[in-house]
């Protein structure tokens, strides 16, 4: 016979009720267990937040590098270089593919009999001839025996920001210059100065006229920030649907609620604008992601007001009801 108070294994082992609930699924094996698990997550977080800070400044860096140099991957294997030559430095200035304005600074430094006894003087008159497609020509008179200044010019894009971030414009043009209306044989160097921008193209020469095909796209570190706006936007909508769509459901909106909601209204097209060289609306992410969160987000807040103003009508109606009845008795 056991004592009262005490319990037994499968094989009839007296155990002692202080020692009951201590083995590995006792109540303290899972308080760990979930302690640990805890950590975990935690660990976890903190890993993910410093790999996330890690390719934010890596993304900076890169950037900043990428900006500093001012260089633009030109491919001017097909060009020429003789000792009797203009060569003409072309500066990027700012790129708009919205408005479909491409800005350049064009300075000529002549080489061999077309420089004069000073560094970056013209011997003789130089008249520089700019073409794009779609555009009037520009002219321009450099005189000579002078220190030639930079002038600048305007090209048009042949694309639109409507792939914003991911938007590739092209400038294509052309230039030639001439001096005693004769062709003077050019090259080119040319430096990005953009905002925001990595260029590339590539520069050919054809009966001593420079052919010029530039693309641009934004910089990786532009483009991830747009994402990042986008994902706030996208989750803004998500949470829009599932938690306050739940509550309009179940017939419980909180005025805390609407007043989010109303927020969130205001603010997710604040977001949109705060994306580095955002257009206009008419985009494809306004399309697919901006708009339709909008309208997530503003019909989520007309039922919000619809429900509470219900809950608040039923609540008075049974509050005066109730007033009633004491009156009454």
């Amino acid at each position: 016979m056991l004592r009262s108070g005490t319990s037994t294994t499968d094989h009839g082992a007296a155990i002692d009720p202080a020692f009951a609930g201590t083995g590995a699924s006792g109540p303290g094996s899972a308080r760990a267990k979930h302690r640990r698990t805890r950590r975990l997550r935690w660990r976890l977080v903190l890993l993910g937040g410093i790999g996330v800070l890690a390719v934010y400044y890596a993304l900076v860096v890169a950037g900043l590098q990428l900006h500093d140099s001012g260089s633009v991957a030109l491919d001017d294997a097909r060009l020429t270089h003789p000792d009797d030559r203009v060569t003409l430095e072309v500066e990027a200035a700012s790129l708009d593919p919205a408005a479909g304005s491409f800005d350049l600074r064009l300075r000529p430094v002549p080489h061999g009999t077309f420089a004069a006894g000073r560094t970056g003087q013209l011997r003789q008159p130089l008249q520089l001839r700019l073409v794009a497609a779609g555009e009037p020509p520009a002219a321009f008179d450099f005189p000579a025996n002078q220190i030639i200044d930079p002038v600048g010019a305007s090209v048009g894009t042949t694309t639109g920001s409507q792939r914003f971030p991911f938007d590739r414009p092209r400038m294509t043009f052309r230039l030639e210059a001439t001096s005693n209306g004769e062709q003077v044989p050019m090259d080119v160097t040319m430096a990005d100065q953009t905002d925001g921008w990595d260029l590339s193209g590539k520069a050919e020469s054809s009966d001593q006229v420079l052919h010029l095909d530039l693309a641009g796209r934004r910089e990786m570190l532009a483009i991830s920030f747009a994402l990042f706006y986008l994902g706030g936007i996208v989750v803004v909508a998500l949470i829009t649907v599932a938690v306050i769509g739940g509550a309009i459901v179940r017939g419980r909106v909180d005025f805390d609620q609407v007043i989010w909601l109303g927020a969130m209204l205001v603010a997710v097209p604040a977001v949109r604008n705060e994306m580095p060289g955002v257009p206009p609306i008419g985009t494809a992410i306004d399309l697919f992601i901006f708009l339709p969160s909008v309208v997530v987000v503003a019909l989520a807040l007309l039922a919000a007001i619809v429900v509470l103003v219900v809950n608040e009508a039923s609540a008075n109606a049974a509050g005066a009801d109730a007033n009633g009845d004491v009156d009454g008795d």
